[in-house]
């Protein structure tokens, strides 16, 4: 099983990655990082296990216990700045999603 954290959870993740990830028998999503709270607390009444997956506002909150292996899907639209950072947190699988 892969675990996956979401940066940026705007409509491209909700309309696309949310939907295959909760289908997927292989990946599940552990956490999310966006922003804006209220997208966070609307993103919790889509997602049936809301309550195992943390939600945060920024970069710096991921829980400390989160694995550096772990996979990280950035879908922000200035994804750099996020790369940058993540990798700088020692965060080892970095995934860009740019059409």
């Amino acid at each position: 099983m892969h675990d996956l954290i979401a940066v940026g959870a705007g409509e491209v993740f909700e309309k696309y990655w949310l939907p295959a990830i909760q289908k997927s028998k292989r990946a599940r999503l552990v956490g999310i990082v966006e922003p804006r709270g209220l997208r966070l607390m609307s993103l919790a009444k889509m997602i049936p296990q809301a309550e195992e997956i943390f939600g945060v506002t920024s970069l710096e909150r991921i829980p400390d216990d989160i694995s550096k292996n772990i996979i990280i899907l950035v879908l922000t639209p200035d994804h750099f700045p996020a790369v940058k950072e993540l990798a700088e947190m020692g965060f080892k699988n970095i995934i860009v999603e740019k059409p």
